[in-house]
């Protein structure tokens, strides 16, 4: 089939990424071969025309790197699909890693890797992210770990002790009292997703901070899964902004925000 490496050169590659097959390493050799035949693959499925007019050559230089023609192809992965990790790239594309597995960005807010890494502070970070992330799962549990409450008091007059935890909210019902106030009130609920990593689009929920959901293996349904991710993080992330901006122009519209929150909390 013209959308496959003939046999000769399927073999040729074989011999070429398996030199000498141990007990040992042959199941490590095995899975080597199988990602760049992968990538060869996935680049004539979503780049037919780029496959057939490219003379880079399938062959890597040297056993562990990319091949001109497999780094072809994960570049146009970058530039037409979605981006991919650009640290993970770069090396890819300088020969000093091999990408054994699609390298995911972290295109959300990755509040938690800044406050981990002691890059900056609770009160470093932006006032929106201040006055938001006492109202998420992740962010409350983070705020009181870092001994925050005293700060959250007289910074802000909240008090995280008594601050009801999302779990003990109605999301239905905060959406609907949400609703009455309008845009951007009504975008609460998902930027509070958006900051406990909780969207269901790996794109945004990737933290720095936790490497595991950063890998994705190379096949065409991760392929469509995460293009399609991507094309649904700029809309998410102007809804996200569009909440900060009216925070970050009056802070005491926090006020509403805090009124609602605790109007919304689950009868039991």
């Amino acid at each position: 089939m013209q959308h496959l490496l003939s046999l000769t050169k399927s073999l040729d590659k074989l011999r070429f990424s398996l030199p000498n097959l141990l007990p040992a390493s042959g199941l490590e050799n095995l899975n080597r071969w199988h990602t760049p035949s992968a990538l060869l693959y996935l680049y004539q499925e979503f780049f037919p025309e780029n496959w057939y007019a490219s003379s880079s050559s399938l062959y890597p230089q040297e056993p562990d790197i990319h091949s001109p023609r497999e780094l072809e192809f994960i570049n146009n992965v970058n530039q037409q699909l979605f981006p991919l990790d650009e640290w993970d790239l770069e090396l890819a594309n300088s020969q000093e890693q091999y990408l054994d597995r699609i390298p995911v960005p972290a295109l959300g807010i990755d509040w938690a890797y800044c406050l981990s890494n002691e890059e900056m502070s609770l009160d470093e970070l932006e006032v929106p992210l201040q006055l938001l992330l006492p109202l998420t799962d992740c962010g409350n549990y983070a705020c009181i770990s870092l001994g925050a409450n005293q700060w959250y008091t007289d910074v802000w007059e909240i008090n995280l002790q008594q601050l009801p935890s999302r779990s003990c909210i109605d999301e239905n019902l905060l959406n609907s009292l949400c609703a009455v106030y309008g845009e951007p009130i009504t975008f609460l609920l998902e930027v509070l997703n958006v900051l406990d990593y909780n969207t269901n689009n790996p794109l945004l929920d990737f933290s720095h901070e936790t490497e595991e959901a950063k890998w994705f293996d190379w096949n065409p349904e991760n392929l469509r899964t995460l293009a399609q991710a991507y094309q649904e993080v700029p809309p998410i992330l102007e809804r996200v902004f569009a909440l900060f901006e009216w925070l970050e122009t009056d802070n005491s519209n926090f006020h509403q925000i805090l009124q609602i929150w605790n109007n919304s909390v689950r009868k039991f």
